[in-house]
């Protein structure tokens, strides 16, 4: 029988992540609990955000009351950094990425704009409650709900279909089942604190995040609308707590701050507000994000060092699926351990995508001779693991980030990682002109067939707000596979080495009783594509 539940999925936290979870599971009708530790607006660093997250915004219908609260528009990044010490900008205009700008936010106002949009689309939030742990269900096998403390103080439980651990660099769940994994190639520190006043860089760049190296690490500037900058230190770890032992938080930051040239110059007339704030070993991700009635999203799943400002695209893009996952996990429970695989496999390869850019980044710097870039330094051998096929066939694509190609055009990359870059784009570009070098009448004498490691599988692939039983062609470099889309699955499926690309389509127009002309036009399309993508052989 049953468990009865009080909400089909309580979501842990009101951040970006859980905000976005709740949001889009409401707007589909569901009964959405989230619990916040805190009351909104409060504090948080996380103020630069990527034009990736703008769809998302769109989805959410808070792109309006974003654009009104007054942000800074951010339309690209300046960095000293690279081979030389000069400031070098870049813009996301330049990229093939369909937007030009993203947002410096305060995130007390922008993630209050989150939560009060989940708020409106029928999310109920119960803001300090601070939750305890999960309650399972009677074989403790899987996670009914969650124990929490009210505002009053007072202990109650809550059950629900599925939970959201959204609970941020708190990681209530990776901690709860011992999943969470330090990430040593990231062994970082970070202080920050706000200026008011100041200069900033002149236009184009006014509200560029201003990214500048130095001996012991990098500093970032953010300008934000409310007149103030955020400026935050980051350094290796072990060694800025010593610096602190001998000294204090705030003479660390300053000191490290005045060593800069051009943050300095720009903050050398604003004034310091409040208090610095420290973060420590944040760099980190669990070795499972998904679990019998649960997810992990945003930081409670992974946490990258923000060189990049990822944290807040990973939390809303991760909220996108987890939505998806939870739905499935109410509406379509036969199909969620398969969407589990699904949800778990994207978000690593997004997380792993920003996890290489970063190392690169450290790794590439030759501007500055120290210790802190001597130890981040990246050469022949430690370029060199086949796990990073992904992220170099990603930026050999020019992925929509932008980040890529700038950081590997002003750094001082590996030779053998810039070889391998050069001969994906070669190979990339040979695929697709063997493809087209066939006429459509040549082509329909071909018999194509999948490269070797490639299969078609029936698993979990994303619909429209839920994970639905279809085709996925896996490969050994994406195990998770490719979704496919039922008519080219079964062009797939007649895949024989026999029959021709005219066969195929006669066939397929057949099965799918639609017209022989439109379906062999679609076909040659399909398997240009196809094999230009490195899948199909002909």
């Amino acid at each position: 029988m049953p468990v009865a539940v009080d909400f089909e999925t309580i979501v842990i936290g009101g951040g970006p992540a859980g905000s976005t979870t709740a949001a889009l599971l409401a707007m589909k009708g569901f009964k959405v609990l989230i619990l916040e530790r805190e009351l909104f607006p409060r504090a948080h660093v996380g103020e630069s955000l990527l034009p990736a997250s703008l769809p998302i915004f769109d989805s959410l219908g808070v792109r309006a009351a974003i654009d009104n609260a007054g942000f800074i528009k951010k339309y690209g990044a300046a960095m000293v950094w690279g081979n030389n010490r000069s400031i070098w900008s870049w813009l996301f205009a330049e990229t093939k990425g369909p937007y030009s700008h993203s947002y410096q936010v305060t995130r007390p106002e922008f993630d209050t704009i989150l939560l009060d949009n989940a708020r409106e689309k029928g999310v109920q939030i119960r803001e300090q409650c601070q939750v305890l742990g999960p309650i399972f269900s009677k074989d403790d096998a899987t996670v009914t709900g969650v124990e929490y403390i009210n505002q009053d103080g007072n202990r109650e439980t809550v059950r629900s279909k599925v939970v959201i651990d959204a609970s941020g660099q708190q990681t209530l769940f990776a901690n709860q089942f011992n999943l969470k994994d330090w990430d040593v190639a990231f062994k970082h520190l970070a202080i920050y604190g706000y200026y008011a006043g100041g200069e900033h860089l002149p236009t184009p760049d006014q509200g560029s995040i201003l990214i500048e190296s130095f001996e012991n690490g990098w500093v970032w500037k953010i300008p934000l609308h409310d007149g103030t900058t955020s400026v935050g230190v980051v350094m290796d770890a072990d060694w800025a707590q010593a610096e602190i032992k001998k000294s204090s938080v705030d003479s660390v930051f300053e000191r490290q701050v005045l060593l800069t040239n051009e943050i300095s110059r720009l903050i050398s007339e604003a004034t310091f507000k409040n208090k610095t704030h420290l973060i420590k070993d944040w760099s980190y991700v669990t070795t499972r994000m998904t679990g019998d009635g649960y997810a992990l999203v945003g930081d409670a799943a992974c946490f990258i060092d923000p060189l990049f400002s990822s944290g807040v695209h990973l939390a809303l893009q991760s909220g996108v699926l987890a939505a998806a996952y939870a739905a499935t996990v109410i509406q379509s429970p036969d199909l969620a351990r398969s969407a589990a695989r699904q949800y778990e496999a994207t978000y690593r390869r997004r997380y792993g995508y920003f996890h290489e850019l970063a190392r690169l980044f450290y790794g590439s710097n030759k501007s500055l001779d120290s210790q802190f870039w001597r130890d981040r330094s990246l050469n022949e051998e430690n370029w060199s693991d086949t796990s990073r096929e992904e992220f170099i066939n990603v930026v050999a694509g020019n992925a929509p980030e932008g980040y890529e190609r700038v950081v590997i055009d002003q750094g001082h990359a590996p030779k053998n990682f810039i070889k391998a870059i050069e001969e994906a784009e070669n190979s990339r570009i040979d695929r697709a002109t063997f493809s087209q070098q066939f006429s459509n009448n040549e082509l329909l004498l071909k018999s194509p067939t999948l490269v070797d490691d490639a299969r078609l599988v029936k698993g979990a692939t994303l619909g429209d707000g839920i994970y639905e039983l279809g085709y996925l062609l896996q490969t050994s470099a994406r195990p998770e596979g490719y979704p496919v889309i039922a008519p080219i699955a079964l062009l797939l499926n007649l895949m024989d080495q026999k029959r021709t690309v005219r066969s195929l389509a006669e066939e397929v127009a057949s099965t799918l009783k639609v017209d022989d002309s439109i379906t062999e036009e679609l076909v040659l399309v399909a398997i240009r594509n196809l094999a230009a993508d490195g899948l199909v052989e002909l």
